[in-house]
């Protein structure tokens, strides 16, 4: 019976255990994580080719882990994250003139990678506008899944773009993304 007593014991331990784990992950509502900004200089580039061509790569360390237990008050931790999307992309060129602008390229992909998953991954497509445009807010409805991408600490980006119409002037572009921790 003693044995009997203990076996029932471990096992509620082991329930309550289990049910507050699950508990305390239903208490975590997730948050927007702001990425450090990304900034590039695209040259002037007088040829349109048919291609897109590569405009930027961008590396950065950033500790999603730290920042989860900074916002939380150290109650959760990456592994409390079930999902990592980005929420918000906005490109824009602080030097864009009505011949020089984002309306010069017809299209964007940005790719991610990490030191913790190699494969690259097309964050978000875009299309510019062919109007004079200096700052772009990406789509980003359907953006993938990348939390295997922020397990890591070193996040690379590539900024592709392919080209409408020549730039006449060298471009500083800016990548601001916001990231949706849940």
């Amino acid at each position: 019976m003693k044995k009997f007593s203990i076996i029932i014991g471990l096992a509620c331990i082991v329930m309550l255990s289990f049910s507050c784990n699950k508990t305390l992950q239903n208490l975590f509502t997730g948050f927007d994580v702001k990425v450090p900004d990304m900034q590039v200089t695209i040259p002037a580039i007088p040829i349109v080719t048919a291609n897109e061509i590569l405009l930027g790569s961008f590396s950065l360390n950033f500790n999603l882990d730290s920042t989860i237990r900074a916002n939380t008050n150290n109650v959760f931790n990456i592994n409390s994250v079930t999902s990592l999307k980005i929420s918000n992309l906005l490109v824009t060129i602080s030097n864009g003139t009505s011949l020089n602008n984002l309306s010069n390229f017809e299209s964007g992909r940005l790719l991610i990678s990490s030191n913790s998953n190699t494969t690259e991954a097309t964050l978000v497509n875009f299309m510019f506008p062919t109007i004079d445009t200096y700052s772009y807010v990406a789509d980003t409805n359907n953006a993938p899944e990348i939390l295997s991408y922020y397990r890591g600490t070193q996040i690379n980006y590539k900024l592709f773009g392919k080209l409408r119409k020549p730039t006449t002037s060298a471009l500083n572009l800016t990548l601001s993304i916001t990231i949706r921790v849940k």
